[in-house]
């Protein structure tokens, strides 16, 4: 027979199975948070550590909007520039490392950072020099990812240790 637990109102109940089976969800919900966010992370500071740094020529920069159908449109910072790796010539649109956006006076102020004609540092990948960014820094929103995802990990450790507390305290029938 399974445990029961009162849930909400009259005629509303869990058993002590849907709240494991609640808990473990959560406690892999956010591991997998917590691992994509750590890799996220990971994969950003290996960039601002071991790409290189090389002179990149600005030659044209603009904003793109997107408006994915949410309330809010983001805005995301382009800046065309060039450079060359071992003789061969490179182009890229990137700004910053990875995929950010955000509004619009935050892509304006990168944007605005590197005016066409302008000569600047770019920073490129030496395993793959068609990967490059200009904004060498670490992307402080970053950390929310796997900040969520080991918060809610530690909720579901909690929550799974908690219960088995309350079995391993609850009292047994005598046969």
């Amino acid at each position: 027979m399974a445990l029961m637990y009162g849930m909400g109102g009259p005629g509303r109940r869990v058993t002590g199975t849907g709240r494991l089976l609640a808990l473990i969800a959560v406690f892999f919900i956010g591991g997998i948070f917590a691992a994509v966010g750590t890799w996220m992370v990971g994969s950003q500071l290996h960039a601002l550590h071991t790409w290189l740094p090389i002179k990149a020529h600005v030659f044209h920069h603009n904003i793109r909007s997107d408006d994915s159908g949410d309330s809010d449109t983001t805005y995301a910072p382009r800046v065309w520039y060039t450079y060359t790796v071992r003789g061969r010539k490179y182009t890229s649109h990137r700004a910053i490392y990875g995929s950010e956006s955000a509004g619009y006076s935050w892509a304006e102020a990168i944007v605005n950072q590197f005016p066409v004609g302008q000569t600047c540092t770019a920073y490129y990948n030496p395993q793959d020099p068609t990967q490059a960014f200009l904004v060498h820094k670490m992307d402080k929103l970053i950390w929310i990812f796997p900040c969520i995802g080991y918060l809610t990990v530690l909720i579901g450790v909690v929550g799974l240790t908690v219960m088995c507390v309350k079995f391993v305290r609850a009292p047994r029938p005598v046969a």
